[in-house]
């Protein structure tokens, strides 16, 4: 997180890879004159920017990590170089698959990204909005990759509408989590004009099973 300059690690908090490569640009890591770390979460670890972020990691933790976490020290003595990048590349593993939960990445880890939300027309009964949301479609891939795009920016807006729900409200109950994921969103068709012509906006479809609940 301190390489990074991120106060958690998660989906909705990982910074992206810098548009403008220029890492003179960059934020600087507090207390140094070094830019921040940051990785390509839409690619594999094996890209060199990722490698190198990988490898500066690994090296901070051998060369710091005893004086950050003193109950680590031990370990850090005993660890290989080997295991020691694998547990980094293994961590990133595990926040693609956060990014991933939080509709951030497809399941072939491309990125989607998702742009204002517009026309939210009602609030059904468990207090989740119901409507039209606008996403900047994936330009890599073709009607599923638009389709994954169109159901993370409604997976986003819920998240939101769950977490304003009252303390007490069943549907933040633990057991609803699993519902929550870009793959279970209603799919969207484009509308069309009588003429045939799309108009910009989407249809929503009710999934074909839901829970009684």
């Amino acid at each position: 997180m301190f390489l990074m300059g991120v106060g958690k690690l998660t989906g909705y908090s990982l910074p992206w890879y810098p548009e403008n490569p220029d890492k003179d640009t960059w934020p600087r890591i507090i207390g140094t004159s070094d830019p921040v770390l940051r990785f390509r979460w839409d690619e594999p670890l094996s890209h060199d920017d990722n490698y190198y972020s990988m490898r500066m990691i690994a090296g901070y933790m051998r060369t710091h990590g005893s004086s950050q976490v003193p109950s680590a020290t031990t370990l850090l003595v005993a660890i290989s170089e080997d295991d020691l990048q694998r547990r980094v590349s293994d961590k990133f593993l595990s926040l693609q698959k956060a990014l991933r939960g939080v509709g951030h990445l497809d399941s072939r880890n491309r990125r989607v990204e998702v742009a204002a939300v517009s026309d939210i027309t009602s609030i059904n009964s468990a207090g989740l909005a119901e409507g039209q949301v606008v996403v900047k479609e994936e330009k890599k891939g073709g009607r599923a990759a638009q389709l994954a795009s169109r159901a993370a920016g409604k997976l986003l807006v819920r998240n939101r509408k769950r977490a304003n729900l009252p303390a007490d409200s069943i549907y933040r109950d633990k057991k609803y989590d699993t519902a929550f994921v870009s793959k279970l969103m209603s799919d969207d068709e484009e509308e069309l004009d009588d003429k045939g012509e799309k108009t910009g906006k989407f249809v929503s479809h009710a999934p074909a099973h839901s829970s009684q609940e």
